[in-house]
């Protein structure tokens, strides 16, 4: 009977499947930060400021958020690139903790609750890891980006340029829409639908 039984098992994996993409954040009072490594190679970037009612948030809860942020600012690429495991890396261990346990406690339920429908819906498996904030550069840099503030050549500095120089750029390869000089350019923000592309290093 039971070499029967033994027969009808099923082979499971005892390694767990390795990630496709990896995505690592930050969050720091002021904004969050994201990045999503490929396995091409290629990094995207993502980052933004929190909204006057989140300032006042725990850095556990703001981590969430960021989290879950990231995830919406890549869900285009996710669904484009058919992504079935994920790497959360995070130097927040509590947060790490409550999405690998699903610990729910009274204050992060429902960060914890919108991060899972969001995987659920993307059928998107997910490992969480936690990584040093000594290690955690890049996004820790981009969650900063929310308070530098936005700066660009002044346009009559530009047109001198151009004269002395006799040259006439097409893009502007660091700029937003808001602070852009030329009807062509690229930006750092995922989320803007104006620009030729996103991140000017990823096409150099």
């Amino acid at each position: 009977w039971w070499i029967e039984k033994i027969a009808e098992n099923k082979k499971q994996q005892i390694q767990d499947q390795v990630p496709l993409v990896t995505v690592v954040t930050d969050a720091l009072p002021q904004g969050w930060g994201a990045t999503l490594e490929l396995d091409s190679g290629e990094v995207l970037v993502a980052h933004g400021a929190w909204l006057s009612y989140q300032i006042h948030w725990t850095s556990n809860r703001k981590e969430l958020q960021a989290i879950h942020l990231e995830i919406i600012a890549f869900v285009r690429i996710c669904k484009e690139l058919q992504i079935t495991n994920l790497l959360i890396r995070s130097d927040n261990s509590i947060a790490v903790f409550d999405l690998r346990r699903m610990r729910l406690t009274n204050t992060l339920a429902p960060a914890v609750k919108e991060i899972y429908l969001i995987w659920q819906y993307l059928n998107i498996k997910i490992i969480t890891q936690h990584v040093p904030g000594k290690i955690n550069i890049i996004a820790d840099a981009l969650s900063r980006l929310c308070r530098s503030g936005d700066y660009h050549l002044h346009p009559a500095y530009l047109d001198q340029i151009r004269m002395i120089w006799n040259i006439q750029p097409t893009p502007d390869l660091f700029a937003s829409s808001t602070t852009k000089l030329l009807l062509r350019y690229v930006t750092a923000h995922i989320r803007d639908q104006q620009a030729q592309w996103i991140d000017t290093f990823s096409n150099t």
